[in-house]
């Protein structure tokens, strides 16, 4: 391992998107690390049952373990080998290694500050959670960063517009009502706030005006607007997570609209509040940098569902770095529900990372002392000056 790539593993990482609850940091058994959601999908495609949780623990160690070697070269397989090896010294090889990582696991959890040893071992400071509640995170409150989650809040004041008798009586009100929430936000010492935006891509130039009768695609864009002229004038940030899709079929699916991150540009241009993307697919990814290049407040996230993979993450890389100052490029989003998955993927992010950049270095188009600038900017600085609002 060359000084560089070690350097690079070290660094300090801004967490910018978790589940995690601070109740419950770390992973009660094996199987809230065995099961997360990504790794489960390519256990049960390589044949893993779907009723297993009821099966004896000698029976149910058995199929895990034949289903884990049998997806040994997907990237989430890799990342749990590394977390055991890494946290436990342990490696899942057949039934018995699951029940003493299932054991080892439980002992962790148990441990007085075990949360603050992943965490330091991953080098992780800071840790977004999206829900009031699962902020508190007791002795590890200067780890903790509150962004809420307001899509049911977007929810409810364009169904308060769509559903009035005068729709373009109720927007006054309904403009009102954000720009409270967002005063009452920031006085609170909140930075921004964070929405999932799912199918919805109307065009968001013009939008403030709202026409009587508007139908939802106008009444959701009139609330965005909204939205963003409250977070500018409270010194806010909206973080937009972009890609995900409902109604195709029982599940939310990626999907690459074309013209997804194009609908928005309206209220980039519009309102000085900082924007931050979070994009779920891939074929995103460069609307994105060339987004970022136009306005100055739009600044770019880490890689979140299907757009969570080493190849991705690489071109990814690629692109930010040609293209953007990296001030404006935060990419770590664990998307984690225990510290021990925190621990799989920011250390997953920080290999793909040190690889990319050593080769940058390799090929003479960064030194190291760029590169090492470059990699603290990314996996920490940038995310910290946008949540902090800090220069």
């Amino acid at each position: 391992m060359t000084s560089l790539h070690a350097d690079i593993l070290a660094c300090d990482v801004w967490d910018t998107h978790t589940h995690l609850q601070g109740n419950s940091l770390a992973a009660r058994d094996f199987w809230e690390i065995g099961h997360y959601f990504w790794l489960l999908r390519e256990l049960r495609a390589a044949g893993y049952p779907d009723d297993m949780q009821q099966a004896a623990p000698k029976d149910r160690a058995k199929a895990y373990a034949d289903a884990f070697e049998a997806t040994r070269n997907t990237a989430m397989n890799r990342a749990v080998r590394r977390t055991m090896r890494d946290l436990y010294g342990l490696t899942i090889t057949d039934a018995a290694s699951v029940l003493e990582a299932d054991e080892a696991v439980r002992e962790s959890a148990e441990r007085d500050g075990w949360a603050a040893e992943v965490f330091d071992r991953c080098g992780v400071r800071r840790v977004v959670v999206n829900v009031e509640d699962d902020a508190e995170f007791g002795a590890l409150s200067h780890i903790s960063c509150f962004v809420p989650r307001i899509e049911t809040r977007i929810t409810a004041w364009t169904d308060a517009i769509v559903n009035a008798d005068a729709p373009s009586d109720m927007a006054p009100e309904v403009a009102a009502q954000i720009d409270r929430f967002a005063a009452d936000l920031s006085g609170q010492g909140v930075r921004g706030v964070m929405a999932s935006l799912g199918e919805w891509c109307a065009r968001t130039a013009g939008g403030q005006a709202l026409q009587p009768g508007a139908g939802p695609d106008a009444a959701k864009t009139f609330v965005m607007h909204q939205i963003a002229g409250a977070a500018s004038r409270h010194g806010l940030f909206v973080q937009l997570f972009l890609g995900m899709e409902s109604g195709w079929s029982g599940q939310v699916a990626a999907h690459n609209r074309a013209d997804r991150i194009l609908a928005l540009h309206g209220l980039f241009e519009q309102y000085e509040c900082n924007f931050d993307l979070v994009l779920a697919t891939n074929l995103l990814n460069f609307d994105a940098v060339q987004t970022a290049r136009m306005f100055s407040n739009v600044h770019l996230g880490g890689l979140w569902w299907f757009n969570f993979r080493p190849s991705t993450y690489t071109e990814v890389m690629q692109y930010r770095l040609e293209a953007l100052p990296p001030r404006k490029s935060a990419i770590v989003a664990s998307d984690a529900r225990c510290v021990e998955w925190c621990y799989a993927k920011v250390m997953l992010v920080k290999e793909l990372l040190a690889e990319f950049l050593g080769g940058q270095v390799e090929r003479g188009r960064l030194d190291e002392a760029d590169a090492r600038w470059v990699a603290r900017q990314w996996l920490h600085d940038a995310a910290e000056r946008l949540y902090t609002g800090g220069e």
